[in-house]
């Protein structure tokens, strides 16, 4: 079984307090559905790529907006997620706490740190495989995972070494290759992304709200029953410090079990199943 990421970060600009990276992952019929009812909405609503940005600003498509016409375009896309998805992610990784807990922590040589991007990218992706195990295992059904991201961030290839280094850790330790490919798209050549940048851009100004004190509630007759399974992946104190031991402890494992896996292939046939030379 095939399944796709679509990911997308808000916050890695200059002066923002925190790094977040909002997405979702999808089975076929699941896009299909996603898909036909964005179109539905960007018809409705006039507009043609949803750019975070530009909705923000009011903007492009989104010049000469009123505020009740954005809001009702955030609850739109809100519910469209909430009944077509089941697996939504939202990855929150405070910048201050990055740099001194992670980037300025002491840490074993020759262990590659992560960018902000790339941390959030890591966890989204380890929550995406652990969900796809439970749907479809891998062993059982052959399951991949595919990812796309958006085109054009700086971090981009941070992201590729974290998803070729995932699937090299996962062959080691489990025998088993969950990932398919990643690329990078446009919104224009990828619509779904703008599904991954609406929750991105939420996931931002929900912290943003969070850290002035704002907390908004929907009433319940405003809300639409979900299916979708939303995480919010947040760095609890004292995980943060750990982590580059946690990664170069990885990469021990694996060059253990590359280097018994060679030892095997060197073996003699005859010591390898335990037979006497000649029998």
């Amino acid at each position: 079984m095939i399944f796709t990421a679509y990911l997308d970060e808000s916050g890695t600009h200059d002066g923002s307090n925190a790094t977040i990276m909002g997405g979702f992952m999808g089975a076929f019929r699941e896009e299909v559905i996603l898909a036909r009812r964005l179109r539905a909405l960007q018809y409705h609503y006039g507009f043609t790529i949803f750019h975070a940005t530009e909705f923000k600003n009011r903007k492009g498509d989104f010049q000469g907006w009123s505020n009740e016409r954005g809001l009702a375009l955030i609850q739109d896309m809100t519910d469209m997620v909430a009944t077509s998805l089941s697996s939504v992610v939202i990855a929150t990784l405070p910048n201050d706490r990055y740099r001194a807990e992670y980037r300025n922590a002491s840490r074993p040589r020759k262990v590659t740190l992560d960018s902000s991007y790339g941390l959030c990218f890591r966890m989204c992706l380890v929550h995406f495989l652990e969900e796809m195990e439970k749907r479809a295992p891998v062993k059982k059904y052959g399951s991949k995972l595919n990812v796309i991201l958006e085109h054009g961030h700086s971090n981009a290839g941070d992201a590729m070494r974290i998803f070729e280094e995932t699937r090299q850790n996962t062959m080691a330790l489990h025998g088993v290759d969950p990932l398919g490919t990643i690329t990078t798209e446009t919104k224009k050549s990828c619509a779904k992304l703008m599904v991954a940048d609406f929750l991105a851009y939420t996931g931002y100004m929900t912290d943003v709200q969070e850290r002035a004190g704002v907390v908004i509630e929907l009433g319940r007759e405003d809300r639409v029953p979900s299916k979708a399974s939303f995480t919010k992946l947040e760095f609890d104190p004292g995980v943060l410090e750990g982590l580059s031991d946690h990664f170069g402890g990885l990469r021990s494992m694996r060059r253990k079990a590359k280097g018994k896996a060679s030892a095997r292939e060197r073996q003699p046939q005859s010591e390898a199943d335990g037979s006497e030379p000649g029998n």
